[in-house]
């Protein structure tokens, strides 16, 4: 009799022992899944701020793309325009050189030269005036 009941406290004290093991495993366990639990929750916060930064780069990016795009359109506006201006400017020339070539052939050769630099300089008026306008 005494013996079954020591028996029966050894069993206990096994179960007690056993079950003392099985908390603290359970609780290593727990330990272990909390400490990776901090460290996905603290790469979840890296990740979120890398993608933060890089969505922010991509706007900075992109409205630095849409100022390019902005700019170069001024630029070819303005080219155009110049060409405009040149085609006048070429036009005028031609129709202005024309006729007073023909005009400084009947003038005497001893103005001639002083004639055709004062016509230069009255043509080069004209177009800059033009040029201004445009």
């Amino acid at each position: 009799m005494v013996l079954n009941v020591e028996r029966e406290k050894n069993m206990i004290l096994e179960q007690q022992a056993q079950l003392q093991r099985e908390k603290e495993q359970d609780h290593m366990k727990l330990q272990a899944k909390l400490e990776k639990l901090d460290v996905l929750e603290k790469e979840c916060f890296k990740l979120t701020t890398t993608q933060k930064t890089a969505e922010d780069k991509i706007k900075h990016l992109e409205e630095k793309l849409k100022e390019k795009e902005h700019q170069r359109k001024l630029f070819q506006d303005k080219a155009s325009e110049l060409q405009t201006g040149l085609e006048i400017n070429r036009i005028l020339m031609s129709s202005v050189s024309n006729p007073k070539r023909s005009r400084e052939k009947k003038k005497s050769s001893k103005y001639s030269f002083f004639w055709e630099k004062c016509q230069r300089v009255q043509l080069l008026g004209q177009v800059t005036n033009i040029c201004l306008f445009l």
